[in-house]
This record gives C-alpha cells, structure tokens and sequence, in this order.
C-alpha cells in the first residue's frame, strides 16, 4: 500500500465513530494515566509512605463511595443517552440529583463513622477531624458527578471533551500536590485529589446543561427506545448491583491492604494498582464506544464486535508484554522500594488484562442487548473470586497474592463467558441490539 493510500485508509478508520470515540477515550486514558505516573511518582517522592497508604485508602474508599452512590448510573447513561430523544435533560437531571442525594448520605455516614470508630485512613489524625470528613464527602459527591459526566459526553458522542475534562484534571492535580507538599504535609494528596474535581464539576456541568443537551434534544429530539421501559428498568437495577460487586473487585483491594498489612505495604500496592487500573481503562473505553454507535446506529452486534475486539487485542497483548518487562523500570520511577517490593505484583496483574479485556467487552454486548442477569452474574462471581482468592493469599505472598488472586478471577470467568457468549455473537448468532435472549 502506498503511503497516500495507507494515510487515507487510516484516516477513513479514525473516523469510524466507533473507533473514534473509542480512541478519544484512550487518548483521555494515556493523558490522565501518564500524567497519573508523575503524579504518584511525585506523592512518592515527596510523602512519607505512610502517609501514602494511609491517603490511598481514604481515595480508595472514596472512590468505591462514589461508584456505589452513582448506581452504576455512568454505564447507563451510555446506554439510555442515544435513544432518550427529548427526554435527555430530563434523564440527566434525575441521575446528577440521585447521585449527589446518595453520594452524600452514604459518604457522611462511612467517613464519620470511620472517625469515630477508627478506619485504615484514621493514621493521618486530619481526616478524623470535622473538617476532614467534609471534605471526604464533598470529595465523594463531586466525584461522583465527575464520572457520570464522563458517561453523558460519551453518551452525546461528545467524546473528544473527555480527554479535554481529565487533562486538565489531571495536570491541575500535579501542581496542587506539589503546592501541598509543604502547606499540608499530611493530607496534600487528599487535597490535591479532591479541590480540582471541585471546579471541573461545576464548569462541565454548566456547559453540559445550557448548551449541549439542548442541542442534542434539538438534533434527535424524535428518538425512542427500542427496548420496553420494564426490561430497561430491569437492566438498570441488575446493572447497579453488578457494579457494586465489581467496584469491590477494584476499590476496595487498597482498603483491604492497608487494614490487614498496614500503610507501608499499602503504599506499594496502591502505585501497582494505580498502574493496572489505569491499563484497565483501554478494554473499558472500547466496550463503551462499542455499547453507544452499536445503540445510536441499530446495527448487527457480531460483526462490530468482531472487529473491535480483535483491534483490542492488538494493542492490548503488546502494552501487556511491556509492562512484563519494564515493570521493575517503572516502579523505580516511584523509588527502589517500589521496585524491591511489587515488581512480580504488577507482572501478574498485567497478565490479568487480557482476561479482563474479554470480560468487559461481553458486560457491553449484555447492556446492548440489556441482559441484567448475565451482567449481574458475571460481575457478582468476578468479584466474588477475587476478594476471596485475595484474602486467602494476602497473607502468605503479600501483595504478589492479590494481583494472583484478580489474575485467577479474570481467567476463570473468561474460561466460560467466551466460548459461550462471545463467540457465538463473532459468528453471527445475533440479533439486533435491544434483542434480549432472557
């Protein structure tokens, strides 16, 4: 192929929305991770590791907090968003008020009580204090309307933004940290974490409700669904008990660390976790640019799924076995500690991505096709697993034992959702999205 030739191919395949909202949102994933890397390699750096597991556990609660006030709402915006029509304003306003109603209650209630009784953050004596729970849920809240954010840009096909919203995060991120490493010393990277979520959340959110909703109602305005309102109801709910279990397989392993090994060993799990969570976002964001064209566009699954995944894999499979053999280089960057002590934890959790990728592309062919019980029962015995496997090996490999245990979890659900799931989807056994075999 000649080079004006090979050009035009690939600007034709960039502009494939699948594949352009898909790499929009990757490209969010590598600004917001590389910059993710300064950011802990600095906090590393700059904060005693105490201090970092302790912080770590407080983000990490946080975090499942906010997942789990959200209701899994972020996902369903993307499925609901291309076919609401009219009703967009109406949909997104109920999902902001519903997250910031739960975020809030639940927030105050897990980090007061934390303060009160005593919780793995409790080491840094600042977020017992009133203040500090204030700012726990404020951070919970705002967090949680900087994911659904996320979820109504995809949604709206808005995707070039994402990568906008979280570099500027991210890199406002670095330079409140480094500000904090003198001016607060002990909760700098709790700070640092939640003040610039503060003002992205309010400056999207304005935009989001004057200007591009509006214009989306505008343009499709006539839009239904295609499947019954109960089925949909259904899928929501399942789809937000699903997510509960999978934020547990994620946001709390730190919390789980730090309380059972304490802060130090915490500190180098939290920068191997960061490390694979972070990767975990490319599997993530193709699943959701597949879950939006494949709704706004009616088209038949099997093939779109055939080709995305295997687009996937090629740029998974090389990006794992780097990570294979940089992973002792790349902790290093954190200090030699981080090497000494998680080097075979994050080869392991590497591994742990190519199961995964399969994972989180069949959950996007089920909301597709609005399956609530396959993705419930899917997510449920993946978390299942690995909370499990990881308290059982915690103990006798340390956090080499936890990334085994998620490796092992992945891998034994792929084992049975890809031969009797995705390949008959690949193969063509499929209907139209909306089509529901439950």
């Amino acid at each position: 192929m000649s080079t004006p030739a090979f050009i035009a191919s690939a600007l034709g395949h960039v502009r494939t929305p699948v594949y352009r909202n898909a790499y929009a949102l990757m490209v969010s994933n590598g600004l917001t991770s590389g910059l993710g890397l300064i950011y802990w390699s600095v906090a590393a750096r700059a904060y005693p590791t105490e201090v970092m597991g302790a912080s770590s556990a407080a983000i990490s609660m946080m975090l499942f907090l906010s997942g789990a006030a959200q209701l899994n709402l972020r996902p369903a915006l993307m499925r609901l968003l291309p076919e609401s029509g009219d009703r967009a304003m109406w949909l997104v306003r109920r999902a902001y008020l519903l997250a910031i109603v739960v975020s809030s209650l639940t927030a105050l209630l897990v980090f007061g009580g934390g303060a009160l009784t005593g919780a793995p953050w409790s080491a840094i004596a600042e977020l017992s204090s009133p203040a500090g729970v204030l700012l726990m849920v404020v951070g919970t809240l705002c967090w949680s309307i900087f994911n659904l954010q996320d979820g109504v840009l995809t949604g709206l096909r808005r995707t070039g933004w994402v990568p906008v919203e979280n570099g500027i995060y991210a890199a406002t991120k670095i330079v409140l940290l480094v500000a904090c490493v003198v001016l607060l010393p002990a909760t700098g990277i709790v700070v640092s974490w939640i003040v610039p979520s503060i003002v992205i959340v309010g400056v999207v959110s304005v935009v989001l409700l004057r200007r591009w909703l509006p214009a989306y109602m505008s343009l499709h305005g006539d839009r239904r669904p295609v499947v019954d309102r109960r089925t949909l109801m259904t899928f929501v709910a399942a789809d937000s008990v699903g997510a509960l279990f999978a934020l547990g397989a994620t946001t709390l392993l730190p919390v789980l660390v730090v309380g059972a090994v304490g802060p130090t060993t915490g500190a180098y799990f939290a920068i191997t976790w960061t490390i694979i969570t972070a990767l975990m976002l490319a599997p993530v964001n193709m699943a959701a640019s597949l879950t939006v064209e494949s709704i706004h566009t009616q088209a038949v699954l099997g093939p779109q799924l055939r080709r995305l995944a295997g687009h996937l894999y090629r740029m998974l499979i090389p990006l794992v076995v780097g990570v294979i053999v940089l992973a002792e280089w790349v902790l290093h960057i954190f200090g030699e500690a981080y090497s000494e002590n998680a080097t075979v934890a994050l080869r392991i959790g590497a591994l742990g991505l190519l199961p995964f990728a399969a994972n989180t592309l069949f959950l996007a062919t089920a909301r597709i096709r609005a399956r609530s019980r396959s993705i419930l029962m899917v997510q449920a015995a993946t978390a299942l697993l690995t909370l499990a496997l990881s308290g059982a090996l915690l103990g006798p490999m340390g956090i080499t034992g936890v990334t085994l245990a998620w490796l092992i979890a992945q891998t034994l659900v792929a084992a049975v959702v890809i031969p009797t799931q995705l390949l008959p989807l690949v193969r063509g056994r499929e209907a139209r999205p909306g089509q529901s075999a439950e």
